[in-house]
């Protein structure tokens, strides 16, 4: 199954495999989504919608081409790609021409919501010029989205949470990602991209 830059794919299988706690792995997915910032960046998340938490998750997030081969193209977190203040520049340039309201949708356009709690905070500043509210608001909205940067995925997913790291791949490739975890009896799966949980011996 591929996703292209404009598609969500979210891995969710239903036949289960053998094995105990074999139903409820199931719900422990992944979604790969391009992200509309620049051309190479991809958000990659997973979701554990188990009852129970996921542990020792390791995630495998590599470049394919357009038969799903995988390719040899540079895939690494997008915080090491993309200095923050950059990415701040890339959400935040349509306010010089929209004002907050270009400021707010672009960034949930590009994966980075901006919390009301931040919108607040840019709110206040509402008398000002609008570079001079960008300046008194960057601090907050620079937090907001250093947040969504992660360079690793969490070892640990409690139940219904989930974890996601942005991506940069260096060439026009589509992204999959393959998942290892511990569920909550201490049983080991595994979960190759577009494809069930399998228990590993």
């Amino acid at each position: 199954m591929q996703a292209g830059r404009d598609v969500t794919t979210n891995l969710t299988i239903n036949n289960g495999p053998s094995g105990s706690n074999a139903g409820r792995v199931h719900a422990v997915t992944t979604s790969v989504e391009a992200m509309p910032i620049g051309e190479k960046f991809w958000r990659v998340k997973v979701n554990n919608g188990t009852q129970g938490p996921i542990t020792n998750l390791a995630v495998d997030v590599y470049s394919v081409d357009d038969e799903g081969n995988r390719t040899q193209d540079v895939c690494v977190p997008a915080k090491q790609r993309m200095p923050l203040d950059q990415l701040m520049r890339e959400i935040l340039g349509p306010a010089m021409l929209g004002g907050l309201g270009a400021i707010t949708d672009h960034a949930a356009l590009s994966g980075f919501p901006i919390p009301a709690q931040s919108l607040a905070a840019v709110n206040m500043f509402g008398g000002l010029p609008i570079n001079a509210m960008l300046a008194a608001a960057k601090p907050k909205l620079q937090a907001e989205i250093a947040a969504h940067m992660a360079e690793n995925f969490p070892e640990v997913i409690p139940a219904g949470e989930s974890g996601e790291v942005a991506y940069w791949v260096e060439a026009d490739v589509q992204v999959q990602a393959d998942i290892q975890f511990d569920d909550e009896e201490g049983t080991r799966w595994s979960r190759p991209f577009g494809q069930p949980p399998r228990r590993v011996e």
